[in-house]
């Protein structure tokens, strides 16, 4: 009986997530950098570069606003290719999961926000 359980129990942890939630979650580290100091504004907070900012994954693509220079810079929002692979191997559970909750989404990580 332990031993059903225990199967049972892996198999609902397994294929009742997105293989994109488990992994990368429905939040994602962005960089944002220049070469003198910034002061910039994603999702309505505003950091000073060099600053790691954690945005929620959407499928909309997220606006830096760079105060002091005329500069707005779009991170665009794509597919990550890991939910392609949950779609394979993880069915339409898994991926509806992923598109559901944005885990399917993901922007640049890396982004450079200099005033020239």
């Amino acid at each position: 009986m332990k031993t059903k359980i225990a199967i049972l129990t892996i198999w609902i942890i397994l294929f009742t997530n997105g293989c994109s939630t488990l992994i990368g979650g429905k939040t994602q580290t962005i960089n944002i950098t220049s070469k003198e100091k910034k002061e910039v504004e994603i999702d309505g907070r505003k950091y000073t570069t060099p600053a790691q900012v954690i945005v929620r994954r959407s499928s909309d693509d997220k606006l830096i606003r760079v105060q002091n220079c005329d500069k707005n810079v779009t991170i665009k929002s794509s597919v990550r290719p890991l939910f392609f692979g949950n779609i394979i191997f993880g069915g339409v559970i898994g991926s509806t999961t992923d598109a559901t909750n944005d885990a399917m989404w993901e922007y640049d990580d890396k982004i450079n926000v200099d005033c020239q």
